[in-house]
């Protein structure tokens, strides 16, 4: 493990009741971290010792289904803990968080000064925000990100809007891309709801593959020609990608309660009832680290699917993490590739100048063979430039 980036669950209050919360029910009381301040120094240290071998900055991050900015000061002493150490081994520090955009404004003007980017949870116009994100006590949130947006915004901050799609905002995709474009917004990541580890989420609020797929095609459409970049993290062809399991992305995980957890999901494990995903702790103010475990977690997490094998963008794709994930007993061996491979082929196309059509967007399936029709083409093209420009022509 070659660890560049540092993910911590400082804490489980949240103000809001999200209808597709992957968090811990009995969490959201607002539990304070079960470790100090100290003993993220050694994680720091083995982590800033990997960035300066690999020449990457320190990427620490404030996320887990909670408000980290209910944490501001806990956020404030980690820096301030964590800054020493960037220096001392000459690599940057870059400093990310993940907000629901329901604090109070004191909180907001602090957390601007501090981060690198922030990412903001915001579904849509209040019709659909307030619909998936009400308050606890289900009052209307919208309003108040809507506020917290345009003041990271007036104070220069790098903001990237998270949208998760439910089957009941598929249809309005030109309601929400265009409500964000008279916010101003510059970038959104869209993603359908996914399955937790308890397989608690309903399954009435997944979109069909046919209706995100559609919904993201025509969104990323309209968001080129107006200035907004649309993007799906399921996909990444510009970098090798597998799925979103800490570890296999470089990133040592922290839950509230101080155990290094091997998957995103878990943010605590005061029971014990994640520990076939926890794989350490910093509990003493040292890390310990299960070697062998982490090593079998490892290896189980990429074990290959039979389904991938051929896939065009086997090396791109985070497979159906979460909903289908290797290291549960009850593993699938297989799962529904069909948003990925869909998505992967019209950005693939995309890539060699194709524009879509609404035939492609309405029925995505033929996209797979226009996506490997175009590879096949481009690679007889560069067989034929390699031979014409052999020695032996």
């Amino acid at each position: 493990m070659n660890p560049y980036c540092l993910t911590i669950s400082l804490g489980s209050a949240c103000s809001l009741s999200c209808i597709y919360c992957y968090a811990a029910k009995e969490s959201k009381a607002g539990t304070a971290p079960g470790w100090q301040n100290d003993h993220v120094l050694s994680l720091a240290e083995w982590i800033a010792a990997n960035c300066r071998r690999e020449q990457k900055p320190f990427a620490l991050c404030f996320h887990g289904g909670n408000e980290p900015l209910q944490y501001v000061n806990e956020i404030v002493r980690c820096i301030e803990k964590i800054e020493p150490v960037c220096r001392r081994h000459q690599i940057p520090l870059q400093v990310f968080t993940t907000t629901s955009g329901v604090v109070s404004r004191e909180s907001l003007i602090q957390a601007c000064q501090l981060f690198t980017g922030i990412t903001l949870s915001w579904d849509g116009p209040p019709a659909v925000h307030d619909q998936n994100r009400p308050f606890a006590d289900g009052r209307p949130s919208c309003r108040k990100v809507e506020q917290t947006y345009q003041l990271m915004a007036q104070m220069g901050v790098d903001v990237t809007v998270r949208s998760t799609i439910t089957s009941t905002s598929c249809d309005a995709h030109l309601a929400i891309i265009r409500y964000f474009a008279e916010h101003h917004v510059r970038r959104v990541v869209f993603h359908p709801v996914y399955q937790d580890e308890q397989r608690s989420i309903p399954s009435h609020l997944f979109p069909t593959p046919n209706a995100f797929v559609r919904f993201f095609l025509q969104s990323r459409q309209w968001g080129a020609e107006n200035g907004i970049i649309v993007t799906y993290s399921g996909v990444r062809l510009e970098q090798c990608h597998d799925q979103f399991c800490p570890p296999l992305q470089h990133n040592v995980s922290v839950t509230v309660d101080g155990y290094l957890t091997f998957c995103f999901l878990i943010t605590m494990n005061s029971h014990k009832e994640n520990n076939h995903l926890i794989y350490g702790d910093i509990l003493d103010g040292h890390p310990f680290l299960h070697v062998e475990k982490l090593a079998a977690l490892e290896q189980r997490a990429r074990q290959p699917f039979d389904q991938c094998a051929d896939c065009f963008i086997q090396d791109h794709c985070s497979k159906a993490c979460p909903a289908v994930c290797p290291l549960r007993d009850d593993a699938a061996t297989r799962f529904d590739c069909r948003i990925n491979q869909w998505i992967g082929a019209a950005l693939l196309l995309e890539r060699f100048g194709y524009c879509l059509t609404d035939q492609d967007m309405d029925n995505p399936a033929i996209l797979i063979d226009k996506a490997i029709d175009t590879l096949r083409f481009r690679s007889r093209v560069l067989e034929g430039a390699e031979e014409a420009s052999s020695p032996a022509h």
